[in-house]
């Protein structure tokens, strides 16, 4: 009794304006869900035009990253072409200094040299060796000689002394040369690593930019993904809501009497399981009463309409399991519970005949079963199914 009352129940409430929506209601709905769509493509374009400002800035970075990059090559090349200059001035240093050293070994050589054969020439001046000349018996002829090669020697010391010391001065000349080009080199170098220096810096901070804007992209374009999948959600509800009013403002379909005897049977080739009226359970001992029939069949045999009509639920109740409710108009409705799968939907409207679902076991029933019920009347008021049936 419990569940004829709640069937009837929500019967009332899907037939009530508060369950099917008045047009006027509708209206409204799809005015805001309008402006709600309206608003989400503004911010979509303003997305939009927000992302094209970020690409444009990457793309502009991007350019400016990959002349850097250059600039930071060919300064790391002019580094490493200074460096070369300033090893082989450093070599050409060191040859050059090498050559002076030697310069001045043999300059003191030859002076030291010089100094000997002018002290010899010394003791000639003084007559120390015309005294030994005539102790050992020496020729003046002889004597003579030893003078003019001394004579000869001093002059050829000079001469070399005098080109060696010249060679000398040109060799420092060029080495200290040599030094300021190697001076100038390193303070060229030590330039070019500053401006590469500052060049990989300014490079790195760009790199940062770009990883920001980067970050921003990947932001806005799934901020722009979800606006997309919105509005289609949106545009989804504004169709729904935009069928559901033309069909609440459409005609009625006309309302043909269905006499008893002339419903379709909901299933073709079932067994009556349980049949109108009260019933005691064997096993308790409790009577119950049956507000329609069951009728056995397998899982997934097709359920049909018994008449022409309009779908007003296609929804799971409490105890009925998977139910639907058509209205066939001139206060008639039928009620197909413990179904297994639905086929329809609320508003639906359906010939007799038609497969609106599938047969199941949903709900509390002990076995696959159909349950038929049959309403007549402005109070929903059930009768023997079997009456109505062809």
């Amino acid at each position: 009794m419990r569940c004829a009352v709640l069937i009837l129940l929500v019967v009332l409430f899907m037939c009530s304006p508060w369950a099917l929506g008045s047009p006027g209601s509708l209206e409204d709905e799809i005015a805001l869900q309008t402006r709600k769509l309206e608003e989400l493509r503004k911010e979509q374009a303003r997305l939009e035009s927000e992302l094209k400002k970020v690409l444009s800035s990457a793309k502009d970075l991007s350019s400016e990253l990959a002349k850097l990059e250059k600039q930071i090559a060919a300064a790391e090349a002019d580094i490493a072409k200074s460096r070369e200059r300033i090893l082989a001035l450093e070599k050409q240093r060191k040859q050059l200094e090498r050559e002076v050293e030697s310069l001045q070994r043999g300059i003191l050589q030859e002076k030291s040299s010089q100094e000997a054969i002018a002290r010899g020439a010394y003791r000639v001046d003084t007559g120390e060796m015309v005294l030994q000349s005539l102790i050992s018996g020496v020729s003046p002829a002889e004597w003579e000689a030893d003078v003019y090669w001394a004579a000869q020697c001093l002059r050829a010391k000079s001469s070399t002394i005098e080109e060696a010391s010249r060679k000398q001065r040109e060799l420092a000349g060029k080495l200290e040369e040599i030094k300021q080009r190697i001076r100038l080199e390193v303070v060229l170098k030590e330039r070019l690593v500053l401006e590469n220096r500052r060049l990989t810096e300014l490079r790195k901070a760009r790199e940062e930019i770009l990883r920001r804007l980067e970050h921003d992209r990947a932001r806005l374009e799934k901020n722009r993904k979800d606006l997309v999948q919105a509005q289609r959600n949106l545009e989804a509800t504004l169709a729904r809501l935009r069928e559901e009013l033309a069909r609440k403002k459409a005609p009625s379909p006309p309302q043909v009497p269905v006499k008893r005897g002339r419903l379709f049977w909901p299933v073709s080739g079932g067994t009556i399981f349980r049949r109108f009226g009260e019933w005691k359970d064997a096993h308790y001992g409790i009577t119950f009463y049956n507000p329609g029939i069951d009728i056995a069949c397998p899982v997934g045999t097709p359920v049909y309409a018994a008449a022409d009509g309009v779908v007003l639920l296609a929804s799971t109740i409490r105890g009925y399991g998977k139910t639907i409710i058509i209205d066939h108009g001139n206060d008639l409705v039928t009620v197909y519970a413990h179904l297994g799968e639905i086929r329809v939907q609320a508003g639906d409207t359906v010939r007799g005949g038609q497969v609106i679902a599938l047969s199941g076991d949903s709900g509390l029933v002990e076995r696959p079963v159909v349950h038929f019920e049959v309403r007549v009347g402005t109070s929903a008021r059930e009768e023997d199914p079997l009456l109505w049936l062809q």
